[in-house]
């Protein structure tokens, strides 16, 4: 057992795998209920809120600025916030919950069951959402 300076010891404490299966719950458990406020919100028409947006270099490029361009106006109290990267960093936080959409190359998404896939216009690219997400 580790001792300091002074001669006490210390224990270090490590999760179970119960313990860690129990912290990965509770972190799923509080993104629904960050979910839930959001959609009670759009459901009340507040418009205020953040959208956190996934877009690869592409899409960054091409459809962003017409999209904020469109979208700011039209809802000024709503914070959006924008993680540029490619889709094999991105998807991962899409369906963890760190955003709530992603707009990128739509063949990366068309196989997937635990997405809802919608085209953009006639470019290859496609904004997803998990199901059951209240923007979906």
């Amino acid at each position: 057992m580790p001792a300091n300076a002074r001669g006490i010891c210390f224990r270090r404490l490590v999760l179970t795998e119960l313990g860690e299966r129990l912290v990965e719950r509770g972190h799923d458990l509080m993104r629904h209920v960050r979910e839930l406020e959001e959609e009670v919100a759009l459901w009340k028409g507040i418009g205020t809120g953040e959208v956190s947006i996934g877009v690869d270099p592409e899409a960054e490029l091409n459809l962003l600025p017409k999209v904020l361009e469109a979208f700011v106006p039209v809802h000024p109290r709503v914070h959006v916030s924008v993680r540029s990267g490619q889709h094999e960093t991105l998807l991962p936080a899409l369906l963890r919950g760190e955003l709530h959409f992603l707009v990128a190359d739509a063949e990366l998404a068309l196989e997937r069951d635990d997405l809802e896939v919608i085209r953009l216009a006639a470019d290859p690219l496609a904004a997803a959402v998990r199901p059951g997400h209240p923007l979906s």
